[in-house]
């Protein structure tokens, strides 16, 4: 029963008229760099097959926050200019070592943080300075055979303070919408049943259906 269903109040439904159809749905796509994310890898934000992404990075990408911007692998000096460069608030700079990454066996080690109003970085494992452009420089020590080990920071920004060289404002991250398609077929599912004219009048009671007559229940038992 096609009006019945709830996906006819949210979606245009009409019924097959072959084995063979092709199902239209939007596709939400992330469109800037923005941390992990990159928008030339076209992964779906916002899909109705896949969902929302499930890393930190993607979750976060409408936010005036960078989560996970790729910054070195392991022990030394890492020098860098972040992507997005209008840092707003220094306390909330993170710089974490980040093994199998956007995995469920991600494991995350806070080497260092930002100290509010200064820029500097300080903790048991990294020491450096970032500035309010977006550029610095971090030391990474004492992570022992943790020389490949991915580094990352994690800073808040100002969106309409970053611009692109024609001074166009870039701050904010961009989605790209397209149209997609997926072919399905139906699929044959025969079945027997056996059932009772007590269980028809029932089933044609609870659907708001008109229940046959006494004489044609008699007649159709006969």
């Amino acid at each position: 029963m096609l009006p019945s269903l709830a996906l006819s109040e949210i979606a245009v439904v009409q019924a097959m008229d072959r084995r063979s159809a092709a199902v239209f749905y939007l596709d939400v796509k992330y469109g800037s760099n923005k941390g992990t994310i990159r928008a030339a890898d076209e992964t779906t934000m916002i899909g109705a097959k896949s969902g929302h992404h499930v890393s930190k990075s993607g979750r976060r990408y409408a936010m005036a926050r960078v989560v996970d911007e790729y910054i070195g692998a392991g022990n030394g000096v890492k020098t860098f200019d972040l992507e997005y460069d209008a840092l707003i608030n220094f306390e909330n700079v993170k710089i974490e070592e980040i093994d199998d990454i956007g995995t469920a066996d991600e494991v995350r080690v806070l080497l260092g943080k930002g100290t509010a109003e200064t820029g500097v970085i300080t903790g048991d494992n990294a020491n450096g300075t970032v500035t309010a452009a977006g550029g610095g420089s971090v030391t990474i020590t004492g992570r022992g055979d943790s020389d490949v080990t991915p580094i990352y920071i994690t800073y808040d920004y100002q969106y309409d303070l970053v611009t692109n060289d024609d001074g166009d404002v870039i701050g904010v991250p961009e989605v790209n919408v397209s149209v997609s398609e997926s072919m399905v077929e139906a699929i044959d599912f025969p079945l027997r049943a056996k059932y009772s004219i007590g269980a028809q009048i029932d089933l044609m009671k609870a659907h708001g259906m008109l229940v046959p007559s006494h004489s044609n229940v008699c007649r159709k038992a006969a």
